[in-house]
């Protein structure tokens, strides 16, 4: 049985995800919204303008979105889109991506000089995990995500795409997506998203932020990775220095931690290799 607090934690998670999900499934679908109640709004309120500007909470409020409310609402979005047969064509982002991602594979990015070593020996396969209700379709291709002014710690995001026998998958795509440093993602933009493809060894390197993390989750970073002849991976990766919230998030898993140390100049770098299967 999981700890109390790992339960509650797990329990806060699906009810944002639901919350969110409801929300989407009434407005972008049924054109309906909750009774009172913008779907962006959090808590009854609207944003202020610097959130307007900054992007939503990760934190969504669920304080008048009872299960019975939902459900209803649920009902009513069913029957105005035209039946459960329509509901369930949805493309829903929260679940786990089991296609293809939307970016044309152009061979192996130009080398990059990362030096990277393969390990001796290669699971069978990352483990797979949600992609969570934030995922964004189209990011721009590139290797830099920080923003200007941020006040978040650098990271330096890298490794490797293998397969099971640690061969490199050159020119499979990496796409990644996070909180910023206050715990919020960008749903209308691209703050801290993109994507870029492997070089001829397989190496990827991204230049961001440490996130933050939010009510339920620890900090972790979103992945969707997948070469030109093979499936779709989507999982998250999480920190090794944070042990109390990891063990908190009911999500976590230890074999999705990257390798992690600090540089003479203050920036974080992190490695994690991906298999796929």
């Amino acid at each position: 049985m999981l700890p109390r607090g790992r339960a509650r934690s797990g329990y806060a998670v699906v009810e944002e995800h639901f919350a969110l999900l409801l929300r989407r499934v009434l407005d972008g679908v049924a054109g309906t919204e909750l009774p009172g109640r913008d779907p962006r709004m959090r808590g009854g309120d609207g944003p202020s303008a610097k959130e307007a500007r900054a992007g939503y909470p990760c934190r969504m409020s669920t304080r008048n979105l009872t299960r019975r409310r939902a459900l209803a609402g649920l009902a009513t979005a069913v029957a105005t889109a035209g039946g459960a047969a329509t509901l369930a064509a949805l493309p829903f982002r929260a679940r786990s991506r089991s296609g293809s991602l939307d970016y044309a594979f152009e061979g192996p990015a130009m080398d990059r000089g990362l030096g990277l070593t393969s390990p001796p020996a290669c699971t069978p396969g990352t483990r797979g995990q949600t992609a969570g209700p934030f995922y964004t379709p189209g990011t721009p291709r590139r290797t830099n995500l920080r923003e200007p002014g941020t006040t978040g710690e650098p990271l330096v995001f890298e490794g490797l795409v293998l397969t099971p026998d640690c061969s490199p998958v050159a020119g499979a795509v990496v796409d990644i997506w996070h909180c910023d440093e206050r715990g919020r993602y960008d749903n209308d933009g691209f703050r801290y998203r993109g994507h870029q493809f492997t070089d001829g060894v397989g190496a990827f390197r991204f230049e961001t932020i440490r996130p933050k993390r939010y009510r339920g989750r620890t900090a972790h970073i979103h992945v969707m990775v997948q070469g030109e002849a093979t499936r779709l991976l989507t999982t998250q990766v999480y920190f090794p220095d944070l042990g109390a919230a990891n063990a908190r998030d009911s999500i976590f898993r230890d074999d999705l931690v990257m390798r992690l140390a600090r540089d003479n100049d203050g920036v974080w770098r992190g490695r994690f290799d991906f298999v796929l299967a």
